[in-house]
């Protein structure tokens, strides 16, 4: 199963690439991540056990005028725990359409303010778990080229993700 999780993510990472220069001319914002993890623990009386993430987060929006972007951002993932012979694996979906009205603009960096309702499905093989929310956060942005920029989603996150502006 992770196998085809993980071609599945990088054909949809390809195609994004594939995707973004077409979009732009279009005044369309195509963004993505991709977050992979793991660790592992082993002390001299226990079984090993480890625990290792996979995450996909591909994202467009679309640029209405200047200051307004309407959008959605997915995010796939699959979560596995190894503890001696026990494995488990949780798997993650989430759709997060967003709307962001940038308030400050002073030369390459951009301040904008981001609100996002999100519903997740987190679930194994016997289980499923539905989740929903609303967040209202801060994004920094700081354009590298004219065609690439970076983005931090959250102030107060030391996680970032590149992607495509407004022509």
């Amino acid at each position: 199963m992770k196998k085809i999780i993980l071609t599945l993510m990088g054909g949809l990472v390809a195609s994004m690439f594939l995707f973004t220069e077409n979009a732009q001319a279009q005044g369309f914002q195509v963004s993505g991540s991709v977050g992979i993890t793991g660790s592992s623990v082993r002390t001299d009386s226990s079984e090993p056990s480890s625990t290792s993430s996979i995450s996909f987060s591909p994202a467009i929006g679309w640029d209405l005028n200047k200051n307004w972007v309407v959008g959605i951002r997915t995010t796939l993932g699959v979560n596995t725990n190894k503890n001696g012979e026990n494995k488990t694996s949780t798997y993650s979906l989430t759709l997060n359409p967003y709307v962001r009205y940038q308030m400050v603009n002073f030369n390459d960096f951009g301040l904008w303010a981001e609100a996002d309702p999100s519903l997740s499905a987190i679930g194994n093989s016997s289980s499923t778990i539905w989740t929903y929310g609303i967040s209202i956060v801060p994004v920094l942005t700081y354009k590298l080229t004219d065609h690439l920029f970076q983005h931090n989603p959250s102030l107060d996150r030391k996680s970032g993700s590149a992607g495509m502006p407004r022509p």
